[in-house]
């Protein structure tokens, strides 16, 4: 059976967990039994060049270098279309 948390490893663990309200068994691999069930945190796209996330670019409305409007650029026409918007 495969882990119910992150879908690609062996579940060799039970782990009682509340979802929605309900006490849930849920079988997971021994990863995600040691983060308590929680599925792994997601890597963020970083811009290869100055190593600026998305999340840095957002909270402070700052480019990281000129390769940031490439890398991130569905993501940024949106943000600045919103800040035009304010």
């Amino acid at each position: 059976m495969l882990c119910e948390i992150c879908g690609r490893n062996h579940a060799e663990k039970k782990l009682n967990k509340s979802i929605n309200g309900t006490l849930r068994t849920v079988y997971v691999c021994k990863e995600c039994f040691n983060r308590g069930g929680e599925s792994a945190p997601k890597k963020e796209r970083k811009c290869p060049y100055c190593k600026r996330t998305l999340t840095q670019i957002n909270a402070t409305l700052i480019v990281g270098c000129p390769k940031c409007y490439e890398v991130f650029k569905d993501e940024l026409n949106e943000i600045i279309r919103q800040v035009q918007q304010l």
